[in-house]
């Protein structure tokens, strides 16, 4: 192929496909996703493949890609603020960890939350704070607003939604 033999090509796959769980209509979406996804690597050999975490890697790799993770952090440009709008956190003891999109219905939290709150009683951080930025799935929503129930009292979860981009930037400065 022409594409092929004059390209060195590098596959950086932020997004896969939607989540078929959600509906007849995203399972077929999700299909055709995949299948273009595939088509697409077939067609132009990357030499590599990237995406932003362990989940995508080993989706692409059941479709016969050694993905590789490469972890970035955001595209998200910097958004300047001054005034009181712009808080610094109040209270240094406290992590913030920010999650952005849906949850796969395959995740599941209590491994990373048991690791999280190891990881806080040895650093002596008094508290942590799960904030959900994005769209999210009735699945998803009902598994963020259970995650009070886990029983790891020093932890906070809210739900922000769909945020502009300089309000992304906002909570990111201030996790």
């Amino acid at each position: 192929s022409t594409v092929r033999s004059f390209s060195r090509w590098h596959v950086m796959a932020h997004e896969l496909w939607v989540d078929p769980s959600t509906g007849m209509k995203n399972r077929l979406l999700s299909n055709l996703q995949r299948e273009i996804l595939r088509r697409l690597l077939t067609t132009i050999q990357p030499r590599v493949v990237h995406t932003s975490n362990f989940w995508y890697r080993d989706q692409l790799r059941s479709l016969g890609w050694p993905a590789q993770t490469l972890p970035l952090f955001s595209n998200i440009p910097y958004a300047h603020r001054c005034g009181p709008e712009l808080r610094h956190k109040e209270d240094p003891s406290e992590w913030v960890f920010l999650l952005f999109g849906s949850i796969n219905t395959d995740w599941r939290p209590e491994p990373l939350l048991h690791h999280i709150e190891q990881a806080r009683q040895a650093q002596g951080i008094k508290s942590c704070h799960f904030i959900s930025i994005g769209h999210l799935s009735i699945y998803a929503i009902n598994l963020w607003d259970s995650l009070d129930r886990l029983g790891y009292g020093a932890f906070r979860f809210s739900r922000l939604g769909p945020l502009s981009p300089e309000d992304v930037s906002f909570q990111m400065q201030n996790a």
